[in-house]
């Protein structure tokens, strides 16, 4: 869906949103800091949470996006980890959404193993 101030989009099935604007960027190392303003947010539904499969589910597309900062060990432990929880607490939805998420990390896991991981 079309941002309602920003120039941008925002998910259209979602519990809440928030548009942002950048106000100020310092990329001093060691981390850069975005300082940032809500220009505008909304509310379509209650958030009720997270249950424990939803959450792992979550947690492994997060580390899909860190292959290349993380070592690979670590986040096949991780991926190890998240299954186990997946395996015990998920519905269909969730094993769903698992399936669709983590293969394709552990393939690129698998394939990455050949180069050194970060320090």
């Amino acid at each position: 869906m079309p941002a309602a101030v920003v120039r941008g989009v925002r998910l259209a099935d979602c519990c809440s949103w928030r548009e942002v604007e950048v106000r100020a960027i310092d990329s001093t190392p060691p981390r850069s800091r975005i300082d940032t303003a809500v220009v505008h947010r909304g509310v379509q539904r209650e958030f009720i949470g997270f249950n424990r499969a939803r959450h792992a589910v979550l947690e492994a597309a997060i580390y899909a996006t860190r292959l290349h900062l993380l070592p690979r060990e670590f986040i096949a432990s991780e991926f190890d980890r998240l299954q186990v929880i997946v395996d015990k607490t998920a519905g269909p939805t969730s094993r769903r959404r698992w399936r669709c998420s983590p293969p394709l990390s552990q393939r690129r896991l698998a394939r990455d193993r050949t180069e050194p991981s970060p320090a």
